[in-house]
């Protein structure tokens, strides 16, 4: 039987296998790079398309904002009458290939109607007492306190940095999802950028065509000047009125105001004429005032003069009175809402104009179908603005985006529930007792310790105090406040916000 033949092995077919081998090696990988940087050059282009449309809903929301910066402006003279502005709620601002850019305005608060929010009709975050603070709803005695530590000396940016003080959570301050006004979060209730103008409003026929002029403050005293210049602003009660309020010394407040017109003879109405017309504040635009002809119960509740019955009888007097009467206050005595005496004690917070508004906008990339209900967004942001009308040019006193602040709020608020849950499980910890108590320092412990604290550069000798004053010196700088006290003092802008209606 025949053997078939052996295939024979050679050197060269070997070679040629492991060549082959190599090459389909090289060939995978380059596939496999090749896919690769396919792969990142199409996450890198959908990066750089994400990011540009990002760009461009900034573009369209920001001139959203100036759109309505723009219009608040034009209206000034309105809101310094005390009406309400008038803003376009929706408006295109570019098309394009099926495409267009949209702003719309949308409710300030959820579930609510109105565009637009007075910040003339809350609280001052910066301004208000703990004791006003309290009366809010969802705020509590604790947390006034604690706001009002928050803010010291030098104030907060905004209600939203109450986020940072401890005890005000999720549920303090934007409320409850689906709950009613009264339990919407305090946010709903505060402001930081409410501010008027010192500038007579034109309470009166003779007043009318002086509306915009500066207000006389009451440092300057009676003369010929101030009464040329107050005559023909004024009826003849009211220059009688502010003539005793100029002529008084010591006059302070705007309650002081009120009683010094109340013991010239005359009532609630020439004194909200005078308060028109003459100043004790130095505030180029005082802030903190409230708009009676605005504010809810709620925050009329907090006002000093008000309670909650006073509050809730305002609100149902405000809308039989005429809008020539509601911008003089003094409608608040001849409606009885108010007594004498407390219109005294709340003129120093009240207003009835309204110059900052807080307004939220969305900014919308749609693409158009074939019809109006294959319309697709392909892009959204939300942004909320405060803007202030109370300068002769508009500015933008607060922009944020708020895009997505309600997922941002249900993830604290399920956090807080967590971290409270925890907090119920761990086991009581037994209080630690209290430090030994130091005794007392001894004789001239004091005197040494006021020596060894003195500054470099003063005198350290025994029972000399680096911080007593001249009296000659003393005697000087007051007798150079009361010179400056005669003259009319300059105003300050003290404002919060400094952004310009046309210009990042």
């Amino acid at each position: 039987m025949r053997r078939s033949p052996q295939p024979v092995r050679t050197a060269r077919g070997t070679r040629r296998g492991s060549v082959l081998y190599a090459v389909m090696v090289v060939i995978t990988v380059g596939a496999l790079a090749c896919t690769t940087m396919i792969v990142r050059a199409d996450a890198h282009r959908t990066a750089v398309r994400a990011n540009l449309e990002q760009l461009r809903l900034r573009a369209i929301a920001w001139s959203g904002v100036q759109g309505v910066t723009l219009e608040m402006e034009r209206q000034r003279g309105t809101l310094l009458d005390g009406g309400d502005p008038q803003l376009t709620r929706e408006w295109t601002v570019w098309e394009s290939g099926g495409r267009r850019g949209i702003v719309r305005l949308l409710p300030v608060v959820e579930g609510g109607d109105a565009v637009m929010r007075s910040e003339s009709a809350c609280l001052d975050v910066n301004l208000a007492t703990a004791g006003m603070l309290a009366k809010l709803p969802g705020m509590s005695e604790d947390l006034a306190g604690r706001l009002v530590a928050a803010r010291g000396a030098g104030g907060l940016s905004s209600p939203e940095s109450l986020g940072a003080v401890p005890g005000f959570t999720a549920d303090v301050l934007v409320g409850v999802e689906d709950a009613g006004p009264k339990d919407a979060g305090v946010l709903a209730y505060l402001t930081a950028f409410a501010s008027d103008v010192n500038q007579q409003m034109g309470l009166t026929r003779e007043g009318r065509g002086h509306a915009g002029t500066p207000r006389v403050h009451l440092s300057q005293g009676w003369s010929p000047e101030v009464e040329s210049s107050l005559k023909e602003r004024v009826s003849v009660e009211g220059l009688a009125a502010a003539r005793a309020c100029l002529q008084a010394r010591g006059i302070t407040t705007e309650a002081g105001v009120v009683e010094a017109v109340r013991k010239a003879g005359y009532g609630a109405g020439v004194s909200g004429e005078v308060l028109d017309v003459l100043t004790v504040r130095d505030d180029a635009y005082p802030r903190g005032r409230i708009d009676v002809n605005r504010a809810s119960a709620e925050v009329l509740a907090c006002v000093p003069g008000f309670d909650a019955t006073s509050a809730e009888r305002a609100m149902a007097s405000r809308a039989g009175v005429s809008a020539e009467d509601r911008r003089n206050p003094a409608w608040l005595v001849d409606a009885g809402v108010l007594t004498d005496e407390q219109f005294k004690e709340a003129s120093g917070w009240i207003a009835t104009r309204s110059l900052v508004w807080r307004v939220r906008l969305e900014a919308v990339i749609e693409a158009a179908g074939e019809t109006s209900a294959d319309t697709r967004v392909e892009g959204r942001m939300e942004w909320e603005a405060v803007v202030d009308a109370a300068g002769p040019e508009a500015r933008l006193a607060y922009l944020r985006d708020v895009t997505f602040v309600r997922q941002a709020v249900m993830r604290v608020t399920e956090a807080e529930a967590r971290e409270a849950e925890a907090r119920a499980r761990e086991p009581a910890v037994a209080e630690e007792p209290p430090p030994p108590a130091v005794p007392p320092p001894g004789p001239g412990a004091a005197e040494r310790e006021q020596r060894r604290r003195a500054p470099i550069g003063t005198s350290r000798a025994a029972g000399v105090n680096p911080e007593a004053k001249d009296a000659r010196s003393e005697g000087q700088a007051v007798d150079q406040e009361e010179t400056r006290a005669r003259s009319a003092p300059s105003f300050q802008d003290r404002r919060i916000g400094r952004w310009r209606g046309r210009g990042v």
